[in-house]
This record gives structure tokens, C-alpha cells and sequence, in this order.
């Protein structure tokens, strides 16, 4: 693979691994997004410098402790197009 998506975070607010990154080099096209466990889209990014904080995106609430699943999509030269499915587990 060609992306690294670590398995846990923890937003807790103690300074340390507060947000959820994703790591990759060489990428055309990165889209991550992340469900929680009834399939609802609770975060989508198209950067993969913008960590997520564990909040559901545009309300600024506190997802649960618990595992999320994401889906990445990416391109990487010279033109493929990947898929990386899993899951991560929040804990505060």
C-alpha cells in the first residue's frame, strides 16, 4: 500500500494525538471518508493534510468512543487508482 492509516486516536484533549491522520506520498487524488457503525457518513475530506478531531463534520459534535470504518480513495503515478478500506478505533 501506499498510504499508512494508523488503526487508533485518541481526541481527548491532552495534546497528543488529538487528531486522525492519514499518510501517503506520491498521491494525485486522496478521498478519505468515514462512517460510523450504522453506514452514516460522519467525515469526508479531500486533504490529506486535514486531520479529523473526532467530530462529525459541520456540527462540531463528539463522536461517541467507539470503531469507525473509513474508505480512502487515491490515484498515484503513473495513473492508479486504489482503494483502501478499515477501520478506527476513537478513544478518549
Amino acid at each position: 500500500s501506499k498510504i499508512y492509516a494508523p488503526s487508533a486516536f485518541t481526541p481527548d484533549k491532552d495534546g497528543i494525538n488529538e487528531l486522525y491522520f492519514v499518510y501517503g506520498h506520491n498521491l494525485q487524488s486522496f478521498e478519505m471518508v468515514i462512517y460510523d457503525r450504522w453506514g452514516q457518513e460522519i467525515y469526508r475530506s479531500n486533504d490529506i493534510t486535514q486531520g479529523w478531531n473526532g467530530k462529525k463534520f459541520n456540527t462540531g459534535y463528539e463522536v461517541p468512543i467507539g470503531v469507525y470504518s473509513y474508505t480512502i480513495s487515491y490515484t498515484v503515478l503513473p495513473d492508479q487508482e486504489l482503494v483502501q478500506m478499515g477501520t478506527i478505533t476513537l478513544i478518549r
